[in-house]
């Protein structure tokens, strides 16, 4: 593995005390959804000239070009480092387009998620403040982020852009719970913003649950990371007999509940 490539790893893989005091802190205010990183100040703020999908040939280029000689070994070393290992593959087959779910526990979980569906292409969504200046924001650009914005026209154009992306028969990865919170095991409570995209567009959810193992290469990591286990449960499709409110709802409670189940069988918590 390249020095240089599994420093930039080991750096976003990680985590410190006080991020993790964090945690305790905002589960006992039951604070979910709240980022515990502060915020990047030099991002560049996403407005309505913002290209979700370049049109621009030469970028496009450029863009592959990233992925193939940077992204893509910088993404086996960080699931080499997270020990990645996929269930529930059985759970896409024959589904072309549709919105993935899952929680997010590492600033690198994207690249589980992408190992674990590959050869499928898939974009995620992300707030606004990960649109960076610098090298970190054109790599994700790359990756096919697709921001989020405050702006009212870049949120006409990513609306056109999730449209456009799902119609080609590729999936968008939204992480409902909003904010990363490392490697933490239980379910957090879930927005609904991919489950109104999800039934507008008439896509399944796929949702995923990242789970983790202690294994004997976890044990001697100085990370201190277990090994991640990236579960595809079952598709969930909107109904036809429900309203738009009442699908979200649903679907947002069913994966809620798989979420759930997933987490009390893998780690056992009802003995």
């Amino acid at each position: 593995m390249n020095k240089k490539i599994k420093k930039y790893v080991d750096l976003l893989v990680s985590s410190d005390e006080k991020t993790l005091k964090k945690i305790d802190e905002y589960e006992k205010l039951e604070k979910f959804n709240e980022h515990l990183d502060s915020n990047p100040e030099d991002y560049i703020p996403v407005d309505e000239k913002f290209e979700y999908i370049p049109k621009n040939i030469f970028k496009r280029i450029g863009w592959a070009l990233k992925r193939f000689f940077f992204l893509r070994p910088f993404a086996k070393a960080a699931n080499k480092t997270l020990q990645t290992v996929v269930t529930g593959r059985e759970n896409i087959k024959g589904i072309d387009s549709a919105i993935v779910v899952s929680n997010h526990v590492n600033k690198l979980d994207s690249l589980a998620i992408q190992f674990a569906l590959r050869p499928k292409k898939v974009y995620f969504t992300a707030a606004e403040f990960n649109n960076m200046n610098g090298f970190l924001g054109d790599m994700m650009r790359a990756n096919r982020m697709l921001p989020m914005s405050s702006n009212i026209q870049a949120q006409k154009n990513f609306l056109g852009a999730v449209k456009k992306i799902l119609k080609s028969k590729k999936y968008i990865n939204f992480f409902p719970e909003r904010a990363e919170w490392w490697c933490y095991e239980k379910p957090r409570p879930q927005l609904s913003g991919a489950y109104k995209i999800a039934t507008k567009n008439n896509v399944p959810i796929i949702p995923i649950f990242i789970t983790f193992n202690q294994t004997e290469e976890s044990k001697k990591s100085p990370l201190g990371l277990k090994q991640f286990v990236v579960n595809i449960l079952k598709p969930i499709y909107p109904k036809q007999d429900l309203s738009l409110n009442e699908n979200i709802e649903w679907m947002k409670n069913e994966c809620q509940k798989q979420w759930q189940d997933k987490y009390d069988s893998f780690y056992n918590t009802k003995k």
